[in-house]
């Protein structure tokens, strides 16, 4: 039996019949890009191209496929109803993958009248991503999935706990939730990155977050990657707060100096502390002298005192055994000049095989200073390479060319950078 869908008498609203029939989830999303609302049969639930039809008084969330923006579609049912929009939700989910699998990324979360509540259940959740080998690798269903608000948290933990493969790309926490007998649960996760916020770590942390300071000393801790904000949301820092916050960072860092910690990623956003600044600093310094794990680490603030380029954290990450990658804020001065000197230039040119990036703190003022930043550090870089033009011997000039591509196979910026410039070269051997 196939599915078929009738004309319903308001203008752009159809009905979609026997859903279980469509054939895999590529049609199914053709289907709603079509029209301005598509019920499902024998429920109250329809599927729009956007959340312009969610409306306070309905129960809603959105989703979109792979990178693409553009594909976003919203689920959305009567108000309170969570257990039949879930359903509907659960059996789009699972209709079959095409073999040009992409990812489902879920936005929102339910809007109800007393709490918020997880998407999907334990059970759901399980089933979706065990189920599909086609969608396994892409850690796909729930990429940006947020726990708060449910006594499923535990059950989705352990789960979480048991895979042997990372089941979510990014996992997002918020202290409230998560007492401390969940903790160590967070510790032993597959996931690839937990987001989370300060308040998530000084809540107590002597005793409810200890578990998780003792997984980052002894390596336990099991996602590769951590998030930390600091910024303050809906309140600013209290000094008795920017005093916790303090202490815990000089706790969590020493903990990161121990040589049994595994952790790859480090990520300190929105660091707008100035009180505390100077101290952050000192303890980033000395635990990249004892690290022997990180690979990127991002120091993200405009603080004068860790606004790049912050030389004594540019140094220590110069002699740590395998870090590579720096990110920051644009600096809010002009970028140095081609050719003039100073105290990162010098750097650069003898740490090349580091990449420093900058990351837009998403206003508007800041794209055109991330672009010029982006551009300078890259023609410091590149500066010395860039003579492999001026080589009028052609074998000496084509080793050189190799032994750089070698060199930089890993960074697609610079050897593109090196093939645009060595054209003629190219053509004549190519």
């Amino acid at each position: 039996m196939t599915y078929s869908i009738k004309r319903l008498r308001e203008e752009g609203h159809f009905c979609l019949s026997n859903l279980d029939a469509v054939e895999n989830i590529d049609v199914f999303w053709a289907e709603v890009k079509k029209v301005a609302r598509l019920y499902i049969e024998d429920t109250n639930v329809f599927v729009a191209p956007d959340l312009f039809e969610a409306l306070d008084k309905q129960t809603c969330f959105s989703c979109f496929r792979g990178d693409d923006y553009n594909t976003r579609i919203a689920f959305v049912g009567k108000r309170g109803d969570i257990e039949t929009l879930r359903s509907v939700a659960f059996r789009v989910f699972c209709l079959p993958e095409t073999n040009n699998a992409q990812g489902l990324k879920i936005l929102g979360k339910f809007i109800l009248s007393k709490r918020n509540r997880l998407i999907f259940t334990p059970e759901q959740l399980r089933h979706i991503i065990c189920a599909f080998p086609l969608r396994r690798e892409q850690s796909d269903i729930l990429k940006y999935y947020c726990l708060h608000g449910c006594d499923c948290h535990e059950n989705i933990l352990k789960f979480l706990g048991r895979s042997m493969y990372p089941v979510f790309d990014k996992l997002y926490l918020r202290g409230q939730d998560i007492g401390s007998r969940l903790t160590q649960l967070v510790a032993t996760a597959n996931v690839m990155t937990v987001m989370t916020s300060i308040d998530f770590f000084i809540k107590d942390y002597r005793h409810e977050r200890a578990p998780l300071l003792c997984a980052f000393r002894d390596g336990t801790f099991r996602p590769r990657s951590l998030s930390i904000s600091f910024a303050p949301g809906n309140h600013s820092f209290r000094a008795t707060e920017i005093d916790e916050v303090r202490e815990f960072m000089a706790g969590f860092l020493e903990a990161l100096s121990s040589p049994d910690c595994s952790l790859k990623e480090l990520h300190l956003r929105a660091f707008n502390l100035t009180d505390i600044a100077l101290d952050l600093k000192k303890n980033v310094v000395e635990m990249l002298q004892k690290n022997k794990s990180l690979r990127v680490l991002g120091v993200y603030s405009t603080v004068s005192r860790l606004q790049f380029p912050q030389m004594s954290i540019l140094n220590a990450a110069a002699a740590h055994p395998r870090l590579r990658k720096l990110c920051f804020y644009p600096p809010t001065r002009n970028p140095p000049k081609p050719g003039q000197t100073g105290p990162f230039p010098m750097w650069a040119q003898k740490n090349r095989s580091h990449d420093i990036q900058f990351i837009d703190k998403e206003e508007l003022s800041n794209r055109r200073r991330l672009r010029k930043w982006r551009k300078a550090v890259f023609a410091i870089i590149m500066k010395d390479f860039d003579a492999i033009t001026k080589v009028e011997d052609e074998r000496i000039r084509s080793h050189l060319l190799a032994t750089t591509l070698g060199n930089f196979h890993q960074k697609p910026d610079r050897v593109y950078h090196l093939l645009c410039g060595n054209q003629d070269l190219l053509a004549r051997y190519c």
